[in-house]
């Protein structure tokens, strides 16, 4: 499948029902604050972008977590480090619901790539519906968890990097007010 061909394919299957959903678009990235949950598909380029492939991680935070700058941001955070959760959208699997846990990727994280050059229409239909399939289940993980459960997850599987001590300070300040 050509460039065009899959964007197309892209566009109808993964953008066009999520932003009926609510996400927005932000360049090839799609996102989702949802009260103080905040979701991202974003689309990864420079050295992770090749020809005849796509590049992407899907992401959750809070939405009053600080990023890697300790700003909180208004919106889209496009900077994949200021997540606590970075998927592969094809390794979220689950017939009763997604087991995520926080794992701590915070100088590198694993990202997924699609090779659409040479798969068929079908294996391309494929791959997209699996990777919504993947953000309904992020969303529906998200819903069933308090915030208090992702700090709890820091906090024990972290290993005390800065942006850990900023994101757990941001939920204790949650916790009181």
């Amino acid at each position: 499948m050509d460039k065009q061909s899959f964007e197309s394919k892209f566009e109808s299957i993964i953008t066009k029902p999520l932003l009926e959903k609510g996400f927005r678009e932000s360049g090839k990235s799609l996102f989702m604050v949802d009260g103080q949950n905040a979701f991202s598909l974003i689309r990864l380029g420079g050295r992770m972008a090749s020809s005849g492939c796509v590049s992407h991680i899907l992401c959750f935070r809070h939405s009053f977590l600080p990023n890697i700058d300790d700003v909180v941001p208004d919106g889209f955070e496009k900077e994949v480090f200021s997540y606590p959760i970075k998927l592969k959208p094809q390794k979220i699997k689950g017939i009763l619901g997604a087991k995520i846990k926080y794992t701590p990727s915070n100088l590198n994280f694993d990202y997924e790539r699609f090779e659409f050059e040479n798969k068929s229409e079908i294996e391309v239909k494929k791959y997209l519906d699996a990777v919504v399939k993947s953000i309904e289940l992020l969303i529906s993980w998200a819903k069933k968890h308090p915030a208090t459960f992702l700090a709890s997850q820091i906090e024990n599987n972290g290993e005390a990097a800065w942006i850990e001590k900023l994101w757990l300070a941001a939920y204790a300040k949650k916790a009181v007010t």
